[in-house]
């Protein structure tokens, strides 16, 4: 028996395609996995949180008490919303976590919820991976972590290795979607998406090969229902691929009679225990996380009672929005901290390009066979959108709140393979695929780069982008912010602000409307506290502002700011007590730069503000001096 598994371990040959994938998601992917900060990734202190749960066995999204939970204090202190308001992670960061134990700092005792609630499958690897190393060798919890997420990126190459193996054409176009910089950000971060990605191009390349059985006997029924079994564990935006298995395997190819209704209902059992079943219980404690006041149901009655709104919600969300989920889909990190290099797009879409010149389905693809594949994309797109509309929207809204172009990761195999198909790229000169090795090396190359001088570099993302370097980062308010008293004769502000960077040249204020009809004026000094320079004195009508939103207070560049500490002043005339703007006060320690003091009175919050200071390419320009990162 031993000799037989040998020899068949020795008869497997790996293709030049699967060598690629290995060193394209290892090399790059593992570095990804440290320069992501913690909690950086796309709800992953939410998944966290779940894979935590499952350590302990418990299955149940919110099963576990406080007391029985016990989630280490850290994990939250430790992630970037906590520690990265100056956009880097301070050397104390790794002095202090490092070989920080799990419950070195507490645990926290108050009920977590957790919007993660999709099938423990999903996050199983980082769950095992938690409990072995954290729960049962006590290893330090930052290290366990990033061992985590190297679980997540194997589970990912695992499934997309199976499917390069599988499908029986487009391997290179394969290849080169798996490994996009969105995709591969995904899977080097705790994120269902690694493993729910990867079923979804593993189920694709199942069905494809699939297609090339003369006929589908008990052996071949027993693999599709494993496929089917795989895709129901996958998040909810898999689901339309079913039809995608339905659609390219006739009734025909089952000789066997009710062999293919059995599989049918073999598809609708699966789908209510897996699905239905399984989101029965897991949103049991789910309803108060609802987003934007969102109502699934009434939100529903709204579409049935207004069955010409949705096909125009689709029609202008597309044209709004089509170019960002595109962009999203190639590229971006984690809750939009920083914008990804543009010049990565654009290597990775000259990689697509060489591919689909290079890789053609045409013989393949016929037709028929690209008629179902967009049909199933489009399903696909607007069973997504549907679905951020009915759960994340606010009801009767005229816009779809909450999609990203990375959801549409799981169907982009569909699109560009039949693309491939096309007859005219047959006219063109195909590319070697060394073309498609060097395009997508350069893109994640440059990806790294910018991972590196984003997240930890001062001000890096400016390196690479001509806008200022803004601090502190604002992803989210908490919800002690609150509304200040309105600006008026009576009361005056003056927030210390700390500057970390030099070349200070713009403040940005959350302001609140005054009362309709306001006619005063509103001032705005900013000085230098130790020479006292007044380097802004700006005056605001109040009717100026009718919005809500950051308004940029400009002047000229202080190029020597770093270090230093500025004052804001913000005074008002001819406006009466009750009128007057307001402002955000916060008692976040992102916002912490100084005292805030009103009418002279210390008190214990902070405004809401950034400042902007003009530091890479745009000190470059300004100046002609190159600043070293």
């Amino acid at each position: 028996m031993f000799s037989s598994i040998q020899g068949k371990v020795k008869n497997i040959r790996i293709s030049k395609v699967e060598i690629a994938l290995l060193f394209f998601l290892l090399l790059f992917g593992t570095p990804m996995i440290v320069l992501i900060p913690p909690g950086a990734g796309y709800d992953e202190e939410d998944h966290l949180v779940r894979v935590w749960e499952l350590s302990a066995f418990s299955f149940i999204p919110g099963q576990m008490s406080p007391q029985e939970m016990k989630y280490p204090t850290l994990f939250r202190d430790f992630a970037y919303r906590q520690q990265g308001s100056t956009g880097t992670l301070a050397a104390e960061f790794w002095q202090k976590y490092t070989r920080a134990s799990f419950y070195e700092y507490g645990f926290v005792r108050r009920e977590l919820n957790t919007k993660s609630v999709y099938s423990p499958a999903l996050l199983l690897p980082q769950a095992l991976t938690l409990r072995l190393l954290g729960r049962s060798l006590d290893l330090p919890a930052l290290p366990v972590f990033y061992a985590c997420r190297f679980a997540s990126l194997l589970s990912y190459l695992l499934l997309i290795w199976l499917a390069i193996r599988w499908i029986p054409f487009g391997k290179w176009i394969l290849l080169v979607l798996a490994a996009a910089p969105m995709a591969l950000f995904q899977a080097t971060t705790i994120s269902p998406d690694a493993i729910s990605n990867g079923i979804a191009f593993l189920f694709i390349a199942g069905c494809l090969r699939a297609t090339e059985f003369k006929e589908i006997g008990w052996r071949e029924f027993g693999n599709l229902a494993f496929l089917i079994f795989l895709l129901f564990l996958g998040k909810l935006n898999l689901i339309p691929l079913i039809l995608l298995l339905l659609l390219v395997i006739p009734p025909s190819r089952f000789p066997k009679k009710g062999m293919y209704a059995l599989l049918l209902v073999t598809a609708v059992i699966l789908f209510l225990v897996e699905i239905v079943g399984w989101y029965i219980i897991a949103s049991a404690r789910s309803d108060p996380l609802m987003a934007n006041d969102a109502n699934p149901v009434a939100q529903l009655r709204y579409l049935a009672s207004h069955p010409f709104a949705f096909p125009q919600i689709i029609v202008k969300d597309l044209i709004t929005n089509g170019w960002t989920y595109f962009q999203g889909w190639i590229n971006g990190y984690g809750y939009y901290y920083w914008t990804p290099p543009q010049v990565v797009s654009l290597f990775f879409l000259l990689g697509l390009v060489a591919v689909l010149l290079s890789d053609s389905t045409r013989e393949q693809i016929g037709r028929k066979s690209r008629i179902v594949f967009i049909f199933v994309f489009v399903t696909g797109y607007l069973a997504t959108l549907g679905a951020e509309y009915t759960t994340f929207t606010p009801v009767g809204s005229d816009q779809v709140f909450g999609m990203q172009g990375r959801y549409f990761i799981p169907l982009a195999p569909l699109l560009f393979l039949t693309l491939a198909s096309l007859s005219w790229l047959r006219k063109i000169a195909t590319p070697a695929s060394k073309w498609i090795i060097l395009f997508l090396a350069v893109t994640l190359t440059l990806n790294t780069a910018g991972l590196y001088l984003s997240f930890h570099v001062p001000c890096g993302s400016t390196f690479y982008q001509t806008g200022l370097c803004y601090r502190p980062l604002v992803r989210d308010f908490s919800s002690e912010t609150h509304v200040s008293q309105p600006i008026s004769n009576e009361l005056s502000l003056a927030q210390e602000i700390q500057v970390a960077c030099s070349g200070l040249t713009e403040l940005r204020l959350m302001l609140i409307p005054s009362a309709a009809g306001d006619q005063g004026i509103t001032r705005f000094v900013l000085q230098e506290s130790s020479s006292n320079q007044i380097l802004l004195d700006s005056l605001v009508t109040n009717n100026q502002i009718a919005t809500e939103d950051w308004y940029p207070l400009r002047f000229e560049p202080d190029w020597k700011s770093a270090g230093k500490q500025y004052v804001l002043m913000v005074s008002s005339t001819n406006t009466p007590d009750g009128q007057g703007l307001k402002f955000l006060y916060s008692p976040q320690s992102d916002f912490d730069r100084g005292n805030l003091y009103q009418n002279g009175e210390p008190g214990e919050e902070d405004l809401v503000l950034q400042y902007g200071c003009a530091t890479g390419l745009r000190k470059i320009w300004l100046t002609g001096q190159v600043q070293k990162p």
